[in-house]
C-alpha cells in the first residue's frame, strides 16, 4: 500500500493523456536485508524499527479550551490538568498557544510562545486559574481569529490546533465551513467532553480537518484521549509540500490541498501531458520536495 504509483489514460480525441501519482506517506525506514530477521531475532528486529520510527517532531500547537458555564465544577478542573500534562509533553523547539472561548474569547498566551521552562511556568500558573466564567459557547469567534491571524506565517512548522469542548457549539454550519476552508494549513483535533456535546459537530471537525476527534463521557479518561490525539502530532511530517515534473511542462496540474503531511496519509497529484507517451522511450519523473525531506521516483 505504501509503494507509489502512476496511473495514466489516453484521450485520443484531445491527443491527451491524463495522469494521476498516488503514495502514502510512510517514515518508517526499510532496513538493509542483512538486518532483517530470522525467526528467532523478530523480537530484537521490532525494537530497533520501533527505536527508528519514535520522533518528536516541533511543531506549532494550539489549544481551544472550552470555558463556557457548562464546564463548571469538575469538566474545567480536569481540562486544566489535562493542560497540564499536555504542556509537560510537547517536543522541544515547539510553540503553542491557549485560548479560552465561551460568549467571547480571551488569550492566555497573547501569541504563540517557545516552549521553553519560562513561558511553561508562567502558562502553567494561568491555566490553573481557569474558571468556566465566559457565558456560552461561541467557537467561531477564536476560529476566525486563528484561521485569519498571519503572526503564525512567521513560525515554519506544522500546525496542530486542539479544541475541547463540551456544549453544542453556536454558528455549527459556519464553523464546520471554516474548518474545511484552512485543513490546507491546519489540522485539526477534537475532543467531545462529558455527555451534552454535540457528536456531529466533533466527528466532522476531526474528519475535515484532516486530523483526530475524540469522545470523552468519562471525564477521568481525559488523560488518556489526550496521549492519543497528541501521538499522532508527534512523527515525522513532510512540511512547505511541492510536487513537481522533472524536465515536463504539463498541459494541467493539481497539487494536494494541504501545507503538511503526516505518516500514513494520501498524497495525490493530477496532472495531463500533450500526446501519447511510448512507455519503451519516455520516462516520467515526479519530485516531491518538502522542508525536510526530499524523494523523486521514475515510471516508465
Amino acid at each position: 500500500m505504501n509503494e507509489p504509483y502512476l496511473l495514466s489514460q489516453y484521450n485520443p480525441e484531445k491527443d491527451e493523456t491524463s495522469y494521476i501519482f498516488s503514495m502514502i506517506y510512510d517514515q518508517k525506514p526499510i532496513l538493509p536485508e542483512k538486518e532483517m530477521p530470522d525467526c528467532d531475532a523478530n523480537i530484537n528486529y521490532y525494537n530497533k524499527y520501533q527505536s527508528n520510527v519514535k520522533t518528536e517532531t516541533p511543531s506549532l500547537f494550539i489549544f481551544l479550551v472550552d470555558q463556557s458555564g457548562s464546564m463548571s465544577g469538575n469538566p474545567i478542573k480536569l481540562v486544566s490538568e489535562s493542560l497540564l500534562f499536555f504542556l509537560q509533553s510537547l517536543p522541544k523547539d515547539s510553540y503553542f498557544q491557549i485560548i479560552g472561548f465561551g460568549s467571547q474569547y480571551i488569550k492566555i498566551n497573547s501569541n504563540p510562545v517557545l516552549y521553553n521552562k519560562e513561558n511553561v511556568e508562567y502558562t502553567m500558573k494561568e491555566i490553573k486559574g481557569l474558571r468556566a466564567n465566559l457565558g456560552g459557547t461561541n467557537l467561531l469567534l477564536p476560529l476566525k481569529y486563528i484561521f485569519s491571524n498571519r503572526g503564525y506565517d512567521d513560525i515554519n512548522l506544522g500546525r496542530n490546533l486542539f479544541i475541547l469542548t463540551d456544549g453544542e457549539v453556536e454558528n455549527r454550519k459556519e464553523c464546520l465551513n471554516l474548518i474545511s476552508k484552512n485543513s490546507r494549513t491546519f489540522k485539526i483535533h477534537s475532543i467531545g467532553i462529558g455527555s451534552g456535546f454535540d457528536e456531529k459537530l466533533i466527528e466532522k471537525t476531526g474528519k475535515l480537518g484532516k486530523g483526530s476527534y475524540h469522545f470523552v463521557t468519562d471525564i477521568s479518561d481525559i488523560n488518556s484521549v489526550i496521549i492519543q490525539s497528541l501521538s499522532k502530532c508527534l512523527r515525522n511530517y513532510l512540511l512547505n509540500l511541492k510536487l513537481s515534473l522533472e524536465k515536463i511542462k504539463p498541459e494541467y496540474e493539481y497539487t494536494p490541498r494541504f501545507n503538511f503531511v503526516y505518516p500514513d496519509e494520501i498524497i495525490n497529484y493530477y496532472f495531463i501531458l500533450k500526446g501519447k507517451k511510448d512507455a519503451n522511450k519516455e520516462n516520467i519523473q515526479i519530485n516531491i520536495e518538502s522542508k525536510n525531506n526530499n524523494y523523486n521516483y521514475m515510471f516508465n
